[in-house]
């Protein structure tokens, strides 16, 4: 069951827009604050951003400071010593 449609007024519209390449998270704090009112979630900010194209930047693949997990640093400094022994 889906959950109910939240009105959004022209002025929050506007204020989201304004700001639609903040982060959500500090996008939604600031949104609160200006906005007090319940029932507007961070979530539901987000799928509104989400549904009218309003992303943060731009969609290249590439991570904004995305660090490699410690896994994927271990398997390739693994492949690395195997390459090496092989050259030796």
């Amino acid at each position: 069951m889906k959950g109910q449609r939240i009105a959004w007024t022209r002025a929050q519209l506007t204020f989201i827009k304004r700001r639609k390449k903040r982060e959500r998270r500090q996008l939604y704090a600031e949104f609160v604050k200006k906005f007090p009112r319940s029932g507007v979630s961070l979530v539901a900010l987000c799928s509104l951003c989400k549904r009218s194209g309003w992303l943060t930047g731009p969609r290249t693949g590439r991570g904004k400071g995305i660090k490699p997990t410690i896994m994927a640093v271990a398997k390739l400094e693994h492949k690395l010593r195997e390459k090496k022994t092989r050259a030796a």
